[in-house]
Parts: C-alpha cells; structure tokens; sequence
C-alpha cells in the first residue's frame, strides 16, 4: 500500500479507538492488523458525533480487539490442518468430477480411520447441569432450546425418528465452549427483546456478552489445543467443535455480521473435508443427523460468504457433488433447495473465470455467453421443477421436518434473486433492465407469499440482492419489510445492517453515475457482511 503524507488526523476507527493512526491509505495498517473495518479519512461517519453512538462503537472496537487476540491463538492451532486440508485440495483440480471420484474419499488419507490414541476424559462424560446450577444459567439454557435454537434453524423441525433434539441436548451440556456460547446468545436474544426499538437502530447493549464469550472463546481454544494434541479426528470431536464454531459466528451475526465471523469460518471449513469424507461414507453413522446438519450449514455459510467477499470456496466441487447426491439438503438449513444453491456455486465460479480472463485479456464474449446460457437453462429447468423435488421417491416432507410450503416459496424467492446475481455477475448493475426489473417484482411476489414474516430474517442474501436493484415502489417495499414492526429483530443484526448498506447504495446510485454491485456495494463502506 502507498504511504500517504502526514494529514491532520488518523482514520476514524483510530480516533475512536483514540489510537494512533499510521496513516496509510487506503486503509490504515493498524486496522488490517487488528481486522478491524478502517472508516478511512473520508467525510465523518454518522456514528461519529460525540454521543452515546460513538461511545458504544468505541466499546465495539475494544470488545473486538480482546476476540482478536483470542482468534488469533485459535488460529495458529489451526493453521496446520488449514494448510493440509488447502494442499490437498489443490493438488487435484478434478476433485470431485464425478461420483466415484467423491466416494473414493473415503479412502484416502484424509479418510482413512487413524490410530487411536486415548482421549482426555474432558472430551466425553463432562455434565455441566450440576446440582447447583443457578437459576439464571437454567433460564438462559432453556431459551435457548425453546426460542434462540430455532431462530438459527427456522425451517429445521426433528422428526420422533430423530430422537427429537436430543443430540442439541447432550451437545450442550457435554461442550463447555458452546455451553457458554449459547448462554451468551441466549443472554443477548433476552436483551434484545426488552430494547427492541434500540434494536432497529443498531444500538443493542452487549454487556451481557463477555461474561460468556470470554470462557466460550477459551475453552474452544483449549479443546482445538487436545484436537491437535491427540491427532484422533473422531466424528464427536469434529462435531463439538464445529458446532462451538457455529455459535460463536451466530453471534457475530447478532452483532451484525460484519467483522470476526471469517476466522471463525476458515477454522470451521477446515474440518470440514475430513467431515464430508465421513459422511460418504457407508453404513450411516450414529451421529449423522447432527453430522449432515452441521455440514450443510458450514456449506451454506462458506458459499454465501463467497458473494460478500467475491472469494471461490475452496470445497466447491465437494460441495456440488455432496448437493447433487442429496446427502445434505440444505431445505432442513435454511429452507432452500440445493439445486439453487448449485447455481449459486457456478455462478461464483463464472464471475471468478470471467475476472481472471479479463484480467489476462483473453475473455471470450462467445464462450461467456455460452456459460451463461447454461446457468439460465438450468434456473429454468429448477424453478419448473421446483414442486416436485419435494415428491420424489424417498423425500418424506416430515420426516425431514420441513414444511413443502415454506421451502416451495424460499426457494423461489433465492431462484429470483440468483437470476439478478447472475445478471450482476454478467453485466454490472443495470437495474432498468426489463429482465432485472422482472426478476425483482418475482422476488417481491413471493415474499408476499411466505407463511410467516419471521422467516424473513433468514433471507437476508435473497433481500440484498433484490433491494440493491430496487426502483421506486420496489424500494418502498422493501423498507417496509425491513421496519416491519412484526418481525422478531433478536438474531437478525446482519440483515438489519444489510438493509443499512441498501439504502445508502440507494442514495449513492440516485446521485451519481457508474455501476455499483453488490460486493462492491460493501467494499465502498470498509465492510463485509455474512448475508445468512
């Protein structure tokens, strides 16, 4: 980066921090280091006016910089699988070109069934409801499982066959760092409630928080420390501590989903090849209800994550593979077919080629078009298909816990906003287009047809998407969507801040000429949000 001479102040992060900036620019060195978002040495930022705003972001800043350091010693633990799950999945490009490649997997090193070594007892066995539980932590434990859980999983309803959510159970009360985590996002859920209104506009009072996240964050390190100690990846170790993960980027994503989730997905998603190996593997496992859960919502994250920071996941093949095999449907995740999911990988994929060989200067306008083409043939064929994927043999409804409804207008309103994403991937914004325009009145129309206004804080990617294209009466509808006094604002910080960066995209783009995507979108405000 290019050291800019001295100005008359640092970045705004460091002047609320009341740090001193090193001025570099685009965006200072202190922040990168830290990962903090750089607000730059642009026009003041709204939060910056010498009030309560300021004084909570500064506290944001400081609670960010202590999870920082925890990350940072989380990371180094697992930095070597990191780099051995990437190294092997560079060394073959064809990674899964077919469905016997996949299955081979299995047996391969990563998985083949290791030497055992004995367990710390503190793996397995460890109750943590003892006699003096105290009333508050029994208060915050039960919220979680009667309300919290199924804001993270809406669409998620275990069957009597699946034991019901006994696994959640034995979970949370064998793993001391999700144990915690969950009391803590519970605590927050709780707090939320009583400032809604607060809520709304982003000023949630986090003192709750690191009375839990504190041991949550440190336990996980110690549990990763034996992980790595003991060179055992069992399936129960794989699954506490992706599970840890997961609740440590749920709360993240209460906070907003704009910092800190990404190091926690990159040590999520290195477990995850051993974990998909697993899962091809035959007979069942007895763990593999909450196995396929946990994977297909690591799969789920890593690709929307891919649309915010305009990375290519890494498994993408694997993933492709494991949706078109049906292992994992992603309807009991987040309430969307995998077929819409697929598209969303290659359309990823294409947007990857295409900067690349613009890039080299041999991008082919005739073969781009041929690409393109075939993603539309297939957004097509899906949403043609998209009833009857739920009537094919072997697919009972509730035995997966889904409602055909909901998943039938879910996956309809991701197919329209895939076909404004692959618009956006081809040609840049162009929101006067007959095409966009029509694909945003489609998305409009089916959520207008959802069951429950509550679902809507799991459509944040979706809402983006079609919100960023919005004109005139379209906008409207999507402000009142987003104000909408009905829904339940507890777990939904990053859809909140999604919508804050649409309406300023909308004022940038009624003001001044040039394309703004999506991803772009986000970059010009120094930040990045996880749209799950």
């Amino acid at each position: 980066m290019e050291k800019a001479g001295r100005s008359i102040g640092g970045c705004w992060t460091c002047r609320a921090r009341r740090k001193k900036c090193d001025e570099t620019r685009p965006t200072c060195h202190n922040c990168n280091s830290l990962e903090l978002i750089c607000a730059g040495y642009g026009p003041k930022p709204d939060w910056m006016d010498a009030s309560t705003q300021e004084k909570q972001r500064a506290e944001e800043f400081k609670l960010a910089v202590r999870e920082f350091y925890h990350r940072k010693r989380l990371r180094r633990v697992f930095s070597n699988k990191a780099k051995q799950s990437t190294k092997s999945c560079d060394s073959d490009q064809n990674y899964c070109e077919n469905r016997q490649q996949f299955q081979s997997l299995q047996n391969s090193p990563r998985g083949a069934t290791r030497k055992s070594t004995t367990v710390p007892e503190t793996w397995y066995n460890t109750c943590l409801l003892p006699d003096d539980l105290t009333t508050s932590e029994a208060y915050l434990l039960m919220h979680y499982l009667d309300h919290v859980f199924y804001l993270q999983f809406p669409f998620y309803r275990p069957s009597v066959a699946d034991s019901g959510r006994g696994w959640l159970l034995s979970l949370l009360t064998q793993t001391k760092p999700m144990y915690h985590a969950a009391l803590g996002l519970s605590a927050l859920h709780l707090q939320s409630l009583k400032e809604k209104p607060m809520m709304v506009r982003g000023n949630v009072n986090y003192d709750t928080l690191p009375r839990y996240l504190a041991p949550a964050l440190q336990g996980l390190q110690q549990y990763v420390m034996d992980f790595r100690t003991t060179h055992d990846s069992s399936i129960p170790k794989m699954i506490e501590i992706l599970a840890c993960i997961f609740m440590l980027i749920s709360i993240e994503l209460f906070k907003g989903g704009t910092s800190h989730w990404r190091l926690h997905l990159q040590a999520g998603l290195s477990l995850l090849p051993d974990l998909i190996a697993k899962i091809c593997s035959s007979p069942p496992l007895p763990e593999q209800m909450t196995m396929n859960l946990l994977t297909g919502t690591f799969i789920w994250l890593d690709v929307i994550s891919g649309v915010s920071t305009s990375w290519n996941p890494t498994l993408r093949e694997a993933y492709e593979c494991l949706l078109t095999d049906g292992k994992i449907r992603l309807e009991t995740v987040m309430g969307c077919e995998n077929w819409v999911i697929i598209i969303i990988l290659r359309i990823l994929k294409l947007d990857h080629w295409k900067r690349q060989s613009r890039q080299h200067g041999y991008l082919s306008k005739i073969e781009l078009t041929r690409r393109v083409h075939q993603i539309e043939e297939a957004i097509l064929k899906g949403r043609q298909y998209n009833s009857g994927a739920l009537d094919e043999p072997g697919f009972d409804p509730a035995l997966f816990g889904v409602n055909p409804g909901s998943v039938e207008f879910v996956t309809s309103i991701f197919a329209s906003s895939v076909q404004i994403y692959l618009h956006l991937a081809v040609s840049g914004r162009r929101a006067k287009l007959p095409e966009i325009q029509q694909s945003v009145n489609d998305t409009i129309y089916y959520f207008k047809k959802l069951p429950s206004i509550k679902l809507v804080g799991s459509l944040a990617w979706p809402f983006y998407v079609a919100a960023c294209m919005a004109l005139g009466e379209q906008r409207d509808f999507f402000r009142d969507l987003a104000t909408s006094a009905d829904m339940d604002w507890c777990l939904l910080g990053s859809f909140w801040r999604a919508f804050q960066v649409v309406e300023k995209c909308w004022k940038i783009w009624d003001t001044e000429t040039g394309d703004l995507d999506c991803v772009a979108a986000m970059q010009s405000m120094w930040i990045q949000i996880l749209l799950a």
